[in-house]
């Protein structure tokens, strides 16, 4: 975005002919009373001030063609043209263009109305003086008619009931008007033109550390004649350290815009914004990943080269080559590389993929793939466990290969791992590992650990058999997650010759509990049922577990009384009506129905807290029951 003309800056030639902010030609007034005529209005005012007029809801103050003049009749009175039935305020400048505004509460006539604030508006054509008096000064050069281009894009005028405090601080109330905004009041910049793609960038911060939506406005002329018009899109100024912000603009073609607005999205919150400026759009690679990439363009030219090492990960596109590390990426050759790598082919020779060192890897015809997976859809249970069993298969069925070195990765904020279970029994090389993911093998920066595990057949007939559970993994679940799910991923470390790799990564899902106690794999009322009941009509240690706990259970009997416990504990997910309480003859005795296998009323008559549940039909109490059955 460019200013017209040719002038210093790139600001251009301004055209003072132009119809200023607040201006008005006639027509009607703000009340919408019809402007019938005009009366001459006699104004006088202190020695050394020059008197300025104010029109419209935008009240700018300045020197433009269509502002009224005042004629100098002499001992500081005034003469001004003005409609009947206008809405006005007088101000005036003092010697260092300093602008204050009328106090029309203090003076007022037989012809003129006060109406709101400083406005007063012209109600008779009676009308023959007026002595004002005027508010102290605005030292900050608000309304200043006196800018120059140099002085740049100054909103300093609010209207519509929103307010600019010292800083200068911009706020929009809630209680002020839905169009509310402010206005630029250097005329001298006016008309603007957009004949480019251009660039809004400007200093923003929120004192309260907060974030505030801001947009700008270019209209054709001030309210009402305001078309054509172009609002920017949003950009959310964030905290209370002052940063650069930017909008793009696009080209608005031969249309020329004398009205540049400020507007807030975000009600009750100040923003400051400083150092408003507007030039041409910068064209460039906008790739943060190319070579060449340039920070400052706004708009991508095509020139991006990729030329030097590139990260493995999931974002290129159209083909496929292996790193080092061994994740794939894919990457569209769209120019000839530059680097250290050999020239790319042209022609029918041409690659669609090019390694780190810029030299180009030829198209490989598709190989089939040896394929692991998390087998069925196991869950994790806050503050208790999780088991995942990794299942293999290959896409050519071929169960007679050399073998597969697998990476299993997790978030140890959610999981920690405890034991591993070989599930194949045949050739393993090396055992469960545990590590540190720094490399980030899996692409995905949520895992931070991995376990590492490998198979290796000397005569190249693993594993034997297809589909085939290759290992499973038990981990702790932590007691203070918030999260929904968990992620399972995969990388290799070691793959059959002749054939790619394919992990399907698995978000786990994580609920708040189990009602399987004993963790013997079921939810059973004769154990898991009746000893939360037992423990919610106040019993512990043997009365609880007697005779209670599956054969098969691989806890103790203090083990099962801490899960007990953890499960009745208020606001925990024993508290099946939700509530807030765990109870033996509301949750305790709803659990043991279901698990007997009663439903629908049968389930919960007589025993759900009717005044404080959350749950209280059929339908709720068992889909929650349901959702946490082993």
């Amino acid at each position: 975005m460019v200013f017209a003309g040719d002038g210093p800056d790139g600001l251009g030639n301004i055209d003072t002919s132009n119809v200023c902010p607040g201006g008005d030609d006639g027509g009607s007034d703000d009340s919408g009373d019809p402007v019938t005529s005009t009366v001459n209005i006699q104004v006088s005012m202190d020695s050394g001030y020059t008197p300025r007029i104010g029109f419209n809801n935008e009240w700018s103050f300045c020197g433009c063609s269509n502002n009224p003049s005042f004629t100098n009749i002499g001992d500081d009175t005034y003469t001004v043209s003005v409609p009947v039935n206008q809405q006005y305020k007088i101000g005036r400048i003092d010697e260092n263009g300093d602008l204050s505004i009328e106090q029309v509460e203090v003076t007022d006539d037989a012809c003129t109305v006060p109406e709101s604030g400083d406005v007063r508006r012209v109600a008779s054509d009676s009308c023959n003086s007026i002595t004002p008096t005027f508010a102290a000064a605005d030292d900050s050069g608000s309304g200043d008619p006196n800018y120059t281009v140099e002085d740049g894009i100054q909103f300093t005028e609010a209207f519509g009931d929103t307010t600019i405090d010292d800083g200068p601080t911009f706020t929009f109330p809630s209680a002020a008007e839905t169009w509310g905004g402010f206005v630029n009041m250097n005329t001298a910049l006016y008309p603007i033109t957009v004949a480019e793609d251009s660039v809004i960038t400007f200093t923003g911060s929120v004192p309260t550390g907060d974030d505030v939506d801001v947009r700008f406005r270019f209209e054709a002329n001030p309210h009402p004649d305001t078309e054509p018009s172009f609002n920017t899109e949003t950009v959310t100024v964030s905290g209370a350290d002052a940063a650069t912000y930017s909008i793009n603009v696009p080209s608005q073609g031969a249309n020329t815009f004398n009205s540049f607005l400020m507007y807030l999205i975000t009600p009750d919150v100040g923003v400051s914004v400083t150092d408003v400026a507007i030039s041409a759009g910068t064209e460039g690679c906008t790739d943060a990943t190319a070579d060449n990439y340039n920070a400052a363009a706004t708009t991508d030219d095509g020139s991006c080269l990729h030329t030097t090492d590139v990260d493995c990960v999931g974002a290129w596109s159209e083909c496929s080559a292996e790193c080092e590390s061994g994740s794939e990426r894919t990457f569209e050759i769209t120019t000839e590389p530059s680097g250290t790598g050999t020239p790319c082919p042209t022609g029918d020779d041409a690659p669609d993929c090019q390694d780190g060192d810029g030299s180009c890897v030829l198209d490989q015809p598709d190989q089939p793939d040896q394929v692991v997976s998390v087998k069925g859809e196991p869950i994790a249970f806050v503050d208790g466990t999780a088991s995942v069993t990794i299942s293999y298969d290959v896409s050519n069925s071929n169960a007679a290969l050399t073998g597969l070195g697998l990476r299993v990765h997790y978030d140890s904020s959610v999981l920690t791992f405890s034991s591993a279970s070989d599930e194949i029994q045949t050739e393993l090389l090396v055992p469960p590992t545990l590590a540190d993911d720094t490399d980030d093998f899996d692409n995905d920066p949520s895992t931070d650990k991995y376990v590492s595990v490998a198979w290796a057949s000397l005569f190249g007939n693993w594993p034997g058999a297809l589909p085939q559970d290759l290992v499973t993994l038990n981990f702790d679940v932590a007691a203070d997650v918030t999260a929904e799910t968990t992620p399972i991923t995969f990388s290799w470390t070691s793959k059959a010759a002749g054939y790619d790799f394919d992990g399907t990564a698995y978000n786990m899902p994580i609920l708040p509990g189990s009602w399987d106690f004993d963790e013997d794999g079921v939810g059973d009322a004769l154990t898991d049922g009746l000893m939360l009941l037992r423990y919610t009509f106040g019993l512990t240690g043997n009365a609880v577990t007697d005779g209670a706990i599956a054969s098969d259970s691989p806890l103790t009997e203090a083990e099962v009384e801490a899960k007990l416990a953890y499960a009745a504990t208020d606001g925990h997910f024993g508290d099946i009506d939700g509530n807030g309480l765990c109870d033996a003859l509301t949750d305790g005795l709803m659990l043991l129905r279901y698990m007997f296998g009663l439903t629908g009323d049968n389930l919960i008559d007589g025993a759900v807290d009717e005044a404080a549940a959350t749950r209280k039909t059929a339908a709720d109490i068992e889909a929650y029951i349901a959702s946490l059955m082993p």
